[in-house]
């Protein structure tokens, strides 16, 4: 089966364009309003970020439309290049006014359909990958194969494993968790993300029933949104003093054809409580003793 006739592939395709499109209309106005180390900065973030997806298909684009993003990636990367040594006595081939028309057409771009006309306007060609930006080694350190899955893509009805909501007896306490949401930089460009819900003690033991939720039901420039009910089926009084509840982000990778973890956060049981909070985001793989954790940091 093609991944790219998958609509979750096609819904992560539209989120990425459309913080790539956003993100290099505010790099052609920080250029044309003369505040170079603005459009540097943005320029930079799409180099990167398109650069990864030509890299690697991440999202499954047409070849067809990967050669647009090419021709996308190679202006922006002359005028970022450009900028970064503007005392140089040498011409850029591409004029801020020429950028601002090349950011309009890619707003009004879709997938399938070629570049909207650029009068006047030949867009160089990329010779090489090898000097673009790259993302940073925290958001690397994702290669490693530690903790992928073995099994393939599949819909979200086929991982989704919700305990129901179980009846504990009287005299105990049932643990209700509601996961809102989670912020990421690079938010848009997950495919297919979920949450597996573990509850274990600092050996690795099982407390309660793993769960998978169903996956993320949209996403916005800077979150994966869930709201989604999670139950624990073993009563809080019940639990070690030493459990926490464990929640590993998962996402879909197209060059490995798995998912693998992206992140991990953790609730220990003294920190219960009524309410809303805010957990850490943690570096993988997990680590259920919980001593020297990494907090996830990206650059």
């Amino acid at each position: 089966m093609a991944m790219a006739s998958s609509p979750l592939a096609a819904s992560g395709r539209k989120a990425a364009l459309i913080t790539w499109k956003k993100q290099f209309q505010e790099g052609a106005d920080f250029d044309n309003w003369g505040q170079p180390v603005e459009a540097t900065d943005v320029y930079e973030l799409l180099l990167k970020d398109i650069g990864e997806e030509v890299r690697t298909s991440y999202h499954d684009f047409s070849s067809s439309d990967e050669v647009i993003l090419r021709k996308v990636l190679s202006a922006i990367e002359q005028r970022y290049s450009f900028l970064q040594s503007p005392d140089e006595s040498r011409s850029c081939a591409l004029d801020v006014s020429e950028m601002k028309k090349i950011a309009t057409a890619f707003s009004k771009w879709t997938e399938g359909s070629p570049l909207p006309e650029l009068a006047g306007i030949t867009l160089p060609k990329l010779q090489t990958m090898d000097n673009l930006p790259r993302q940073s080694s925290e958001m690397e350190v994702e290669d490693d194969d530690d903790d992928d899955d073995d099994f393939g893509r599949q819909d979200g009805a086929a991982l989704q494993n919700l305990v129901a909501k179980p009846s504990l007896g009287p005299g105990k306490t049932l643990l209700s968790i509601r996961i809102e949401k989670i912020g990421l930089k690079d938010a848009p460009q997950h495919i297919d993300p979920f949450f597996r819900v573990l509850v274990k003690d600092t050996t690795g033991r099982d407390i309660a029933t793993a769960q998978v939720s169903p996956m993320a039901t949209h996403r916005t420039d800077l979150y994966l949104h869930f709201g989604v009910e999670c139950y624990i089926d073993t009563a809080i009084e019940d639990m070690p003093d030493d459990a926490a509840i464990f929640f590993e982000l998962k996402h879909y990778k197209n060059k490995k054809k798995k998912y693998s973890t992206k992140c991990f956060s953790l609730l220990e049981k003294d920190e219960i409580q009524a309410g809303e909070t805010c957990l850490e985001l943690y570096k993988k793989p997990m680590n259920f003793k919980r001593k020297k954790l990494r907090l996830l940091t990206v650059k």
